[in-house]
């Protein structure tokens, strides 16, 4: 067998592509798994997790109060336990045997201690299995003719320079150079190490099309540009992409061969399910992770049953309360009429949302995550059996990332351990990789381009390089020991690099894709407000200051295009028109039922009416939870209407008030508003707790002050108008002793606008729910708002309320009250009803046209349109 080996080759596929039988170009993990399969040394990959727990264990019984770990370790033993377990596994990388041969002091010598028990426990580190390795060649040769280097043997770490000089080695052949007198020659040349006596003269740009550098405002553009760019050629291209997803979805634009992308997003799903799984076992509840939960493709709730409750979640967000109940006692009648197992789907919503929940400061049973995990590693196991091999792939990810997590929870169990915390179970998830599992997308199709993501990977020439978003790399980091500990370790026998010479490397790997293109060098920069790679600078710092690189912005492209560019026809978008005009012949009905939210479209905005109840567009659905004032309006709403149902709620004095006050708010926020007890929004808590206090309290006055004796919430009104029916809910119905009725409306916020409504007489709302008590009981109620937020009643008069805030009424309009406005809105109706049978719909988003309705009718207003899911369809403007 002939190999090709490189240090930085694992999982790249950046080589020439040809037929050759027997020969391999591989990695560390390749070559290391050749040599162990060749010479009868099995190897079980172990997820490093694993390894974490059993070293965890070992540091637990070295430990003591002297230990330099000791402190840190108390404060979080998992990540110490992987930190140090990286620092030996990078000791051994580089020729440690275990030991010190003088009895060192300090941290050194705790780690020894602490070697002496993983030793024997801990599985081999790569480091570990290169010893083994080379052990093993001295009686038995491996069946390898020759090893052909990409870097100096003297790059690698020091366990692989003793295996690999152990083996046929030789240096890779140097490759062809571009013709002489080029711009990318003259770099090529001035990046090769050379005399350092000799100074080479400062590069001049000349714009030869060997090297073209283009810069664009956002990955995106540069994206379409490098697709264009491949569409229109056939050269042999090496592609240099460290992050390229947004090529994933640029090629296939552009039609063209997907080379080898990772495709992580297929993989996604099943990585994500068990850390959103374990994420329902804490309290409070974290909304936002339970919604994305329910809404996850491999839940193991039944997707019907996930839909309803993430409707109900979204309006009340919490888990237990009256919404949630009620949602899952339609989703039961649902299931039973068409002959479900409705008693094992609930047991499913039991077992995963309604259990125990644990505080996630004091943790929670090991033994209650484990049944959680292992019922996870049942619904992945029935998964496996999936016929397609692609989804087999993914689920085998999920299954072996969830065996990962079970193993180091029962070792922690087996350590000892009762409890878990969120921190820790956390890492655990983050630390359960799924190592040896193969990625089936990750091929290269047909005629696809090279591509790589390690700079140091391209180790064949191309006829044209691209090296993708010249942005910046990680570096490596110096060194956490002292100078005294790393001459101990080197005295040691541990080669560690120095960072000054590992830096050198890189910074040779950096010039790899220069000197393997043949033709063009392609450089696409990041973005200007990126911090670009130093190979970048390098470069820059070749030229002369007065014959600087070209940089091509692509953005000017597209106003100047060149040959590179697909010309694509100017579609302009529609234009905004006051009024859409519709033939006679389309009829728009009446509907059976109105309401005052569709009226109040039909009135002031009748393209949003035709778009929503006649076209019936239904916009797209985005699973976004109730937040700020809806959800404050719907939690003080719940909260005041619970408070009134009680038949004593108007003798309650203020203590007994404020005691069911605290049980009752503590238990609505839990169920219905668990979005507040979320980390960082205990202030808000704190206020919306204040303000709704006072609230209660303050309605509760007002109503003792006008004598109310009847008060029903949420009373469904029925009426008529010439439009057809009307239907609506009054918050609050009250009754006095007399008799007499008054309506109460309840907002949230709203102290400027709904006053200016009432002194305006444009209350329609109120009015709407007026007529239909009217229609029923013959005389008008008195009409109201109560502004939650500031606890503050305000009405067009005292008749009913005697210490309500009393609203006078615009001089215009003094002599008007609520049947005056009825009759506007009944004379603006038939206006507009008049208006769309002549097939005429105004489109009325901003005020430059002002409609004048008829005299007698109601003054136009401009609606919010922050609420109007059609506002992109009522046209755009110039420029657009």
């Amino acid at each position: 067998m002939r190999i090709r080996f490189g240090r930085n080759l694992d999982g790249e596929q950046g080589s020439f592509r040809t037929n050759n039988l027997d020969f391999k170009t591989v990695g560390p993990l390749g070559l290391l798994d050749i040599l162990e399969t060749q010479l009868g040394l099995p190897h079980t990959d172990i997820p490093q997790i694993e390894r974490v727990m059993v070293y965890l264990s070992c540091l637990k019984q070295a430990d003591h109060p002297l230990r330099f770990f000791h402190k840190t370790f108390a404060i979080d033993d998992l990540a110490t336990a992987r930190t140090l377990l990286l620092w030996r596994d990078q000791w051994y990388l580089h020729g440690w045997s275990g030991q010190f041969a003088n009895q060192p002091g300090g941290r050194l010598a705790d780690m020894q201690d602490v070697e002496a028990k993983a030793s024997k426990l801990v599985p081999l580190s790569e480091g570990q299995r290169l010893v083994r390795i080379a052990k093993k060649i001295q009686k038995r040769k491996p069946r390898i003719s020759s090893i052909e280097l990409c870097e100096p043997l003297k790059w690698h770490p020091w366990t692989w320079q003793q295996v690999l000089q152990k083996l046929p080695i030789k240096a890779s052949p140097a490759y062809s150079r571009p013709p002489a007198n080029t711009l990318l020659r003259n770099l090529q040349d001035s990046l090769i190490p050379h005399d350092q006596d000799k100074e080479l003269p400062k590069l001049q740009w000349q714009d030869d099309g060997s090297l073209t550098i283009v810069r664009a405002d956002t990955s995106i553009s540069a994206g379409y540009w490098l697709g264009s760019l491949l569409h229109n050629s056939s050269e042999d291209t090496l592609l240099v992409a460290p992050k390229a997803d947004i090529l994933v979805d640029t090629f296939k634009q552009y039609d063209l061969p997907q080379p080898n992308f990772q495709e992580l997003s297929a993989f996604r799903p099943t990585l994500q399910l068990l850390p959103l799984a374990l994420s329902q076992i804490w309290d409070p509840v974290n909304v936002h992770d339970l919604l994305s939960f329910l809404a996850h493709p491999l839940c193991p709730i039944p997707s019907d049953v996930r839909k309803s409750l993430v409707q109900t979640l979204i309006v009340y967000p919490g888990i237990g309360g009256e919404p949630w109940n009620n949602s899952l006692k339609k989703i039961e009648a649902r299931w039973e009429k068409k002959d479900l197992k409705w008693r094992e789907a609930l047991k499913t919503v039991r077992f995963w949302l309604e259990d125990t929940r644990y505080s996630s400061v004091t943790g929670a049973p090991i033994s209650f995550v484990l049944e959680r995990v292992a019922a996870l590693l049942a619904y992945f196991r029935v998964l496996l059996g999936h016929e397609d091999p692609i989804e087999k792939s993914k689920f085998s990810r999920g299954y072996s990332q969830t065996q990962a997590c079970y193993n180091a929870l029962l070792a922690l169990s087996d350590q000892g351990e009762t409890h878990v915390g969120i921190n820790k179970l956390q890492t655990i998830i983050s630390q359960c990789t799924t190592k040896g599992a193969e990625n089936p997308l990750r091929v290269a199709q047909a005629r696809s381009c090279r591509k790589i993501e390690n700079p140091g990977a391209a180790i064949d020439p191309a006829d044209r390089v691209i090296w993708w978003q010249l942005q910046a790399p990680p570096l490596p980091k110096p060194y956490l020991w002292s100078a005294a500990e790393l001459a101990t370790l080197r005295a040691n026998g541990v080669h560690l690099p120095e960072i000054a010479d590992e830096l050198d490397r890189n910074a040779w790997d950096w010039r790899k894709p220069i000197l393997a293109a043949q033709n063009q060098l392609i450089l696409v920069l990041p973005p200007a407000r990126v911090e670009v790679h130093p190979l970048w600078l390098m470069i820059e710092s070749l030229f002369d200051k007065d014959h600087k690189p070209h940089i091509v912005n692509l953005e000017k492209l597209i106003e100047h295009p060149d040959n590179t560019c697909l010309c694509i026809e100017r579609k302009t978008l529609p234009k905004p028109k006051r009024w859409w005009q519709i033939s006679k012949e389309i009829m728009l009905p009446k509907r059976e039922t109105e309401s005052f939210s569709s009226l109040e479209t039909f009135l002031f905005n009748p393209y949003h009416w035709v778009l929503k109840y006649q076209a019936k567009l239904v916009p797209a659905s985005i699973v976004s939870v109730s937040d700020l004032f809806q959800l404050y309006g719907n939690l003080s709403h719940t909260l005041i209407e619970r408070f009134f149902n009680q038949p004593n709620a108007l003798s309650l004095n203020r203590h007994r008030i404020t005691s069911w006050f605290d049980s009752s708010f503590d238990y609505l926020m839990s169920t219905e508003g668990a979005l507040l007890l979320m980390p960082g929004r205990r202030t808000e808590l704190a206020n919306v707790r204040e303000d709704l206090l006072r609230a209660i309290l303050e309605l509760q006055r007002q109503l003792v002050s006008a004598n109310v004796v009847k008060i029903e919430s949420e009373v469904k009104l029925q009426g008529h108008f010439p439009g057809g029916s009307l239907v609506g809910y009054a918050d609050l119905l009250v009754t006095d002793s007399v008799g007499r009725q008054a309506i109460i409306d309840m907002k949230w916020a709203g102290g400027m606008k709904y006053p200016d409504k009432l002194a305006q007489n444009r209350h329609l709302q109120l009015v709407l729910y007026g007529e239909m008590v009217r229609q029923h009981c013959g005389t008008w109620p008195s009409l109201s708002y109560f502004i939650i937020s500031q606890a503050k009643l305000i009405a067009p008069d005292r008749l009913f309320f005697p210490d309500a805030q009393y609203i006078t009424k615009d001089k215009e309009i003094m002599d008007e009250g609520s049947a005056e406005l009825w009759n506007r809105f009944l004379a603006t109706w038939n206006w507009r009803r008049e208006l769309l049978d002549q097939g005429l719909i105004e489109v009325a988003v901003d005020d430059s046209e002002i409609s004048e309705g008829p005299a007698e009718g109601m003054v136009l207003e401009i609606l919010n349109q922050k609420y109007n899911d059609y506002l992109s369809l009522a046209g755009w403007d110039e420029g657009l």
